[in-house]
């Protein structure tokens, strides 16, 4: 009955839908939350927001709540939103996200952060969320790393100074994650913290390599004869992200020294000479690259890769990628849709292999292949057919069933589609139901992320 009284009021868009914020069903919450909000129902905004006591009991009612607050935009609405960041009770989802609304506070973005719709609002004083950001900086600092990095990140943009012994705290904590530390420094530079120079250098040798990194690419700024010199011992170093990211950092200094550095790079890759984790960050950053030396190098290479066969294209993307934007990748990248096809972990569609073992029982190579050259070798049981029935409908799926009474197909759709044999006019194999153009979508990075991702151990 409370759920019909819900869905009438949100066709009469009648604010008093705002009494079932406070009902004891966190069902009925959440659908009062989504009328007000999707609708939306601006009369019963205030209360939307008002019913932050109800942010724990549903993510989307979570979400929707801090909307109301960041789409009103007052001192107060931020000083909750901050509040809400720095509450140890919430989610990491939701302080994730109220991070980022005060990071964005003053230029909002034109589409509502909900529902991706149209909604765009006014630029706004940055003042007030810097202000709240700072009332509530030890409890939000005090949240994940995830959570911590996305704060430093915020608090650098909004140029708050008043953070800088918070930051300088992080950073000298040992304990602390390497990359909120990094991400410190980083800030520390953002507010111009006027002992930044000294604190560059003494963290260009510290433990981490996340924070070296860091220190020498802030070093840039501040000395570039000693960046070069700096970033041409880590382009040797044992560490693999030293050498990638010291080979990045080289692309951004306009000097001869560091172009005769990137240019050596491309000479090592031609020989194979250079440590197959760090081939893509020479053939990336030598495009980058100021010189016109480096740039005629790196293309006279890629030129000579064979032009009929896409994989040698990508060779060079076997080693070095990282497995968790490999995984943002696979779940979140809409252009090739991984996920939608394929399991891994118990998520995703039926129309490919599952692919958890996949990286224990196959090398690299066979991994790359089956990104970039999808129809080489189709998995058995994942072959493909395309039907013409006596209608002229052309189906094409996976074949999951193929008797003498019907054809059963699994379409790229993840639709089940079942032809009587009597029905059929044509039948014929056809190509993986993989898209032939999926690398369009995926950069030289992409692709190594996501041979990283495939050879992680899938969780139990």
């Amino acid at each position: 009955v409370r759920i019909g009284a819900v869905v009438a009021l949100r066709r009469l868009a009648s604010p008093s839908i705002a009494v079932f914020l406070q009902d004891t069903d966190t069902d009925i919450v959440l659908e009062a939350a989504r009328a007000i909000h999707d609708v939306p129902i601006t009369g019963a905004f205030e209360e939307l927001a008002n019913a932050h006591a109800k942010i724990t009991t549903h993510l989307e009612t979570g979400r929707r709540i801090l909307n109301a607050n960041f789409r009103l935009g007052t001192a107060e609405r931020a000083d909750l939103v901050a509040r809400i960041a720095g509450d140890s009770q919430v989610e990491d989802t939701l302080r994730l996200i109220a991070v980022d609304m005060l990071a964005n506070w003053a230029k909002p973005s034109a589409r509502d952060i909900v529902l991706g719709f149209w909604r765009p609002l006014n630029d706004r004083n940055r003042n007030i969320a810097r202000t709240a950001m700072i009332d509530h900086m030890g409890g939000i600092l005090s949240g994940s790393n995830a959570v911590r990095s996305a704060a430093i990140k915020a608090a650098a943009g909004l140029g708050i100074e008043q953070a800088g012994p918070v930051l300088l705290e992080v950073l000298l904590n040992a304990e602390a994650d390497g990359r909120s530390r990094a991400d410190a420094l980083a800030a520390l530079g953002a507010i111009n913290h006027p002992d930044f120079r000294s604190t560059v250098a003494e963290h260009l040798q510290d433990e981490v390599a996340e924070v070296r990194i860091q220190a020498r690419h802030e070093l840039i700024a501040l000395d570039v004869i000693q960046a070069v010199q700096s970033l041409d011992k880590a382009t040797e170093s044992e560490n693999m992200l030293e050498r990638q990211a010291a080979f990045r950092d080289l692309a951004l200094i306009d000097s001869p020294p560091a172009a005769e550095i990137l240019l050596a790079g491309v000479q090592q890759l031609v020989k194979q000479e250079l440590a197959a984790d760090t081939r893509v960050d020479v053939r990336l950053a030598a495009k980058l690259a100021k010189s016109e030396a480096v740039q005629k190098a790196i293309a006279d290479y890629e030129s000579s890769l064979d032009p009929n066969d896409i994989t040698s294209r990508f060779l060079d993307c076997l080693e070095g990628g990282n497995a968790e934007r490999g995984r943002k990748i696979f779940y979140e990248r809409t252009q090739v849709s991984c996920v939608r096809c394929h399991k891994y972990e118990g998520r995703g569609g039926d129309v490919g292999p599952v692919l958890d073992k996949l990286g224990i029982e196959k090398d690299r190579k066979y991994l790359l292949e089956a990104i970039v050259k999808p129809n080489a070798a189709i998995a058995k049981n994942f072959e493909s057919l395309t039907v013409v029935d006596l209608d002229g409908l052309i189906t094409t799926g996976v074949v999951k069933a193929n008797n003498d009474d019907f054809v059963e197909l699994l379409t790229a759709e993840g639709k089940l589609v079942r032809i009587a044999q009597e029905n059929i006019d044509f039948q014929k194999q056809s190509k993986s139901p993989m898209p032939d153009d999926l690398i369009k979508h995926l950069s030289l990075d992409d692709v190594r992320d996501l041979i990283e991702f495939l050879k992680t151990p899938a969780s139990p």
